[in-house]
């Protein structure tokens, strides 16, 4: 590695591990992801979108579960998810195209749930389905 003039290469190794350390996945088998059905406005910040996870979802935003909300023309997402220190804000824009917000079987719903690899084709701009209901 190369470290830049007028600086530590020891502080600059350890601010690293600390960055590679601090760096955990939005979404584990263990961790629930709720995908809003509503477009937000992207321009909204941590606490407007935490009032969306409570006031429209009905759920707690540092319950340990990851929240993926769209704008209107569907073109970006924003994630918010609580890493167990902080809320984390995860912003994507398509450079072609639009991401494809799944859609429930209930008329009423706010939000879907979806698992880990949905998360991932969703982030990739893949069609996502969700299981029928039995």
């Amino acid at each position: 590695m190369t470290v830049p003039a007028g600086v530590d290469r020891e502080t600059l190794s350890a601010v690293l591990a600390a960055l590679a350390g601090a760096v955990r996945p939005l979404c584990s088998p263990q961790a629930s992801t709720y995908v809003g059905l509503d477009p937000i406005d992207l321009r909204w910040g941590f606490e407007r979108i935490i009032g969306v996870v409570q006031e429209r979802l009905g759920r707690r935003a540092r319950d340990g579960a990851s929240f993926v909300f769209f704008g209107k023309r569907k073109a970006a997402m924003k994630i918010l998810h609580f890493d167990g220190s902080g809320l984390c804000i995860f912003y994507k824009r398509m450079d072609r195209g639009t991401f494809r917000v799944p859609t429930s079987f209930d008329e009423h719903a706010r939000s879907v749930e979806i698992d880990e690899r949905m998360l991932e084709d969703l982030l990739e701009g893949v069609d996502i389905e969700l299981r029928t209901k039995h």
